[in-house]
C-alpha cells in the first residue's frame, strides 16, 4: 500500500515502457495491473510515468534537462519521478536511477526483486506506490525449437491480414499489442514474421506448397502454426 504519510493524492499511475511508448503496468486504488519488462543483465530498461491526481489531472514531472541543471535550486512546480528498492527486497539484483521524468532500472545479476515508485517534491517523497516485481535474466534471446534444429528467435510480429498491419509483437519474453476481436461464427487471418537473432527473416512456407501433398521433404521454408 502507498505510504500513510503521502502528501499528494494520486488516483492512478501508468508506467510506460519508453522503448515502445506503451503502458506496461498501471496502478489504481491499491493494486497493480500488468508487469514491468524483463531486464537483461548488464542492460537497462527506461520507464516513464503518468501520475493522475484525484482531480483527474496529470501531475507535472520535471524534464530531464531541468533535473540535471545543478542550479535549479528550489522546487520548480514540477515533481520528480523516482524509484527505490522495496523494504526487505533482495539487493544486488538491480541498480536504480532517476532522470526526473523517467527512471532507469539496470540489471546487475539474474534474479527477482521488488521496487517502489516515488513522487518527489525536490528531495521530499510526497507519494509512493505499492511494490511491483522486476525480473533480471541473463539471456535476451528466447530459443524456439523448429523441426530438427534450433533457431534463436529475437522477434515475432503477428500481422492482421485483413489490413496487412502488425497487430501484436513479441520481443524478449513479453508481448506488445493484442489480437483482433473474433466475431462469433467468423474468423481472423493472421500472418507472421519471425526474425532470427542474426537479424534475418525466417522464411515461411507459402500456402500452395504447404497444401501440395507431393512436397515431401523439408523445402527450406518453415511452417507457421498455432
Amino acid at each position: 500500500m502507498p505510504a500513510a504519510a503521502d502528501q499528494v493524492d494520486v488516483e492512478s499511475l501508468d508506467i510506460i515502457d519508453r522503448s515502445v511508448g506503451e503502458v506496461t503496468a498501471d496502478y489504481h486504488i491499491d493494486h497493480w495491473h500488468g508487469r514491468l519488462p524483463v531486464v537483461i543483465q548488464g542492460k537497462h530498461i527506461s520507464l516513464g510515468a503518468v501520475f493522475t491526481g484525484a482531480d483527474g489531472e496529470s501531475i507535472p514531472l520535471m524534464d530531464e534537462d531541468t533535473f540535471y541543471d545543478t542550479g535549479r535550486g528550489t522546487f520548480t512546480g514540477d515533481y520528480i519521478f523516482n524509484v527505490r528498492l522495496a523494504d526487505g527486497a533482495p539487493t544486488g539484483i538491480v541498480e536504480l536511477l532517476s532522470h526526473g521524468d523517467h527512471v532507469h532500472v539496470r540489471g546487475q545479476q539474474a534474479g527477482e526483486t521488488e521496487i517502489v515508485f516515488l513522487l518527489q517534491e525536490g528531495d521530499e517523497v510526497v507519494w509512493e506506490s505499492p511494490s511491483i516485481g522486476v525480473n533480471v535474466r541473463k539471456d535476451d534471446t528466447p530459443t524456439e525449437i523448429v523441426g530438427d534444429g534450433t533457431i534463436q528467435i529475437a522477434d515475432l510480429k503477428i500481422i492482421d491480414r485483413s489490413v496487412r498491419e502488425v497487430t501484436a509483437d513479441h520481443h524478449f519474453d513479453h508481448w506488445h499489442g493484442r489480437l483482433p476481436v473474433v466475431t462469433k461464427g467468423k474468423h481472423i487471418s493472421l500472418g507472421a514474421e519471425f526474425t532470427a537473432a542474426d537479424g534475418e527473416t525466417v522464411p515461411l512456407m507459402e500456402e500452395d506448397i504447404f497444401y501440395d501433398p507431393d512436397r515431401g521433404v523439408f523445402t527450406g521454408a518453415y511452417i507457421f502454426n498455432v
